[in-house]
């Protein structure tokens, strides 16, 4: 998500990874922490051809404030490469998460509510999230870290497959989807129809 991170919801990390020697078969790691004495272990098994190139994605689930990431490969029980990454940066974890799929992401920052902008002192936060069709998540899992989503002019008819049945499964469970038509709503409702069963428009149960 553009270098964001929050804690108390599941993010994904993705990883990026090329192999420059032999075939390797292993396991890539990263460490979250749970609280501030303990942390979990997320690990993926990894097959990497000779000269190839992997992007995998880990849902991890941090539980207090982690300013770095480890990212480990291991191969037969030793590791053979670490890596640090930080966020870019930190979301307070009591704002709630607004996923924004728009050309412009930039024209609904006012959705952004923080201490310094809250204007009616009501400590309800908000922070928006620039997603697009390579971030959006493919799992209910990670689609439960937002508590709304926005599409304004963005055709959603693109997503894979396991991408729309995530949105359904966690528009079936009560989450909120505000669709904007804008220029491209002549792609953009259609698209949700299909997937909801919802015309614009109308009042639908």
């Amino acid at each position: 998500y553009d270098g964001l991170m929050t804690y108390g919801k599941t993010m994904p990390v993705q990883i990026r990874i090329e192999n420059h020697g032999a075939d390797l078969e292993g396991i890539i790691a990263v460490n979250a922490y749970d609280s501030l004495l303990n942390y979990n272990r997320y690990e993926v098994a990894l097959t990497l051809a000779q000269g190839s190139t992997k992007e995998i994605l880990i849902p991890i689930r941090v539980g207090s404030q982690q300013k770095i990431f480890t990212v480990e490969v291991l191969q037969d029980g030793e590791k053979i490469c670490a890596v640090n990454a930080a966020p870019e940066q930190l979301i307070n974890p009591s704002s709630m998460l607004i996923g924004v799929l728009s050309p412009d992401p930039k024209d609904l920052s006012y959705m952004n509510i923080t201490m310094e902008t809250d204007d009616l002192l009501r400590s309800e936060y908000s922070q928006i999230v620039p997603l697009s069709l390579a971030s959006f998540p493919n799992s209910a899992n990670l689609l439960n870290a937002f508590g709304l989503l926005v599409v304004d002019g963005y055709d959603i008819s693109v997503f894979s497959e396991e991408q729309k049945d995530a949105l359904y499964t966690w528009l079936n469970a009560g989450h909120v989807l505000i669709v904007g038509g804008g220029a491209q709503a002549g792609i953009t409702y259609p698209a949700f129809t299909e997937l909801t069963g919802i015309l614009p428009g109308q009042v639908s149960q």
